[in-house]
């Protein structure tokens, strides 16, 4: 008599792989956290300027750039991966990979991806500011292309594509789909905005204060709104969505060096200003446009961003047709 003796890993295997299959959009945000934050929070523990001074010793900020870095690819990089794998196989993770590369037609959303930050961010603080910001960057144009322009590509390179693989890759279809284009913008916004959180107890972000970080994930939900109205209107293309993070980005940068060295800032400006609240007003703005123009559809199609989610299933062949009509019989 023989017997048969199993292993308790491929069980737990399987088991892991029917509870991410269930609850996919828990698990992507589960493994974004956890693989994002274990790389952070020693910094943010840590004795550092801004740290919290929970662990016996101190870490350089170079160190955290460098943590930064590989947090988003063990963050919403593997998780984006990691679940479309389980949940649609090879044929999700290829139809993944496709929505990253460069597609037809995309030019003027290439340019509203990589210039339109860098206008909103121009116009809304020269309305705030009293300056004709567009005029200095005219006047200032080889910034363009010393410093906009290259650090938009090293924020790409470093960060920007690895978090938009998960963030607009995977999570945006499935909260639309759930929630509609608002609320799940909504959603995102906050939880992409609380992912940074440990950031704020290191010198990227840092030093923490409550109305700062509160404006800051303000922010953070304003300008999803953007990312989701690109997204749909570019069936769902990581390429735009990581173009628009990094030009976003580079931007912000960008700006500090247009506004004038002798304007003097003070009182509730001051504090709107380097409080980071302006930045969120001005596209709060945009957002709120885009919500009313768009009728809160915000360029959704339900039948295409399905086809986001859904593997596209192979296209079955005679004999296999002929093998499973004689099966059935």
């Amino acid at each position: 008599m023989s017997t048969i003796t199993t292993t308790s890993q491929p069980a737990a295997s399987s088991s892991l792989k029917r509870l991410i299959s269930r609850h996919p959009l828990i698990a992507y945000f589960v493994i974004a956290y956890v693989g994002t934050w274990a790389f952070l929070l020693p910094f943010a523990l840590s004795r550092g300027v801004n740290g919290l001074g929970l662990l016996p010793f101190t870490l350089p900020d170079s160190a955290f750039l460098v943590a930064f870095v590989l947090g988003t690819l063990a963050g919403p990089a593997l998780a984006s991966f990691t679940v479309t794998a389980v949940t649609s196989g090879r044929a999700g993770v290829k139809q993944l990979l496709r929505r990253c590369m460069p597609r037809r037609g995309g030019i003027g959303w290439s340019l509203m991806a990589i210039f339109g930050p860098l206008l909103v961010v121009l116009v809304g603080f020269s309305v705030i500011l009293g300056v004709n910001l567009p005029l200095a960057l005219l006047i200032k144009w080889p910034l363009l292309f010393t410093v906009f322009l290259p650090n938009a590509v090293f924020a790409i390179l470093t960060t920007s594509f690895a978090e938009e693989l998960g963030w607009r890759g995977f999570a945006l279809p499935r909260l639309q789909q759930r929630y509609g284009p608002v609320l799940g913008t909504i959603i995102l916004g906050t939880l992409h905005g609380l992912w940074h959180l440990p950031a704020f107890f290191a010198g990227l972000l840092g030093p923490f204060s409550l109305p700062t970080y509160a404006s800051f994930l303000f922010g953070a939900v304003a300008l999803s709104f953007l990312f989701t109205w690109l997204f749909n209107h570019t069936r769902g293309s990581v390429l735009m969505a990581t173009l628009l993070h990094g030009c976003n980005n580079a931007a912000n940068g960008l700006l500090v060096l247009l506004v004038p060295a002798q304007l003097v800032v003070s009182g509730w400006v001051h504090s709107f200003v380097y409080g980071g609240w302006a930045t969120g007003v001005v596209v709060g703005v945009v957002a709120l446009l885009l919500i009313i123009f768009t009728r809160g559809r915000l360029g959704y199609n339900p039948e295409r961003n399905a086809q986001l989610i859904e593997a596209p299933r192979p296209a079955e062949t005679p004999l296999a047709i002929e093998v499973e009509q004689t099966g059935r019989s």
